[in-house]
């Protein structure tokens, strides 16, 4: 098992986005604190050097789908535009994102295992 796929099963990490698509960082995994990249991967563990826009995050994780599967995008609140994303990873784990989209796109949200 992967440094990175060990260490995003075992914590919660909040992210902020702005207008950012998964698309954008297919087969990568970021990891980013303070709006700093300390660590990427790509979908073969491999660090690599990658610059992402992330504006007032506490601790931040990103997930391709290079690593991950979107199973289903839930709308939670129609008022608060909140959703949950169920994601499946190559191994059939599963985690849960929720986040909620404003009208400048930004997404913040929570990584839970479940």
């Amino acid at each position: 098992m992967s440094m990175e796929r060990a260490l995003f099963k075992n914590a919660s990490f909040a992210f902020e986005t702005s207008a950012m698509s998964f698309d954008e960082i297919e087969n990568k995994l970021y990891w980013v604190k303070n709006g700093e990249t300390v660590f990427s991967s790509n979908a073969n563990g491999e660090e690599v050097t990658s610059h992402v826009t992330i504006a007032g995050a506490q601790i931040s994780c990103l997930v391709s789908k290079g690593d991950f599967i979107f199973a289903a995008d839930e709308l939670l609140d129609e008022e608060s535009r909140e959703y949950k994303i169920h994601v499946i990873s190559k191994k059939n784990e599963q985690t849960a994102v929720n986040y909620r989209v404003d009208k400048k796109l930004t997404c913040v949200g929570l990584f839970t295992r479940f």
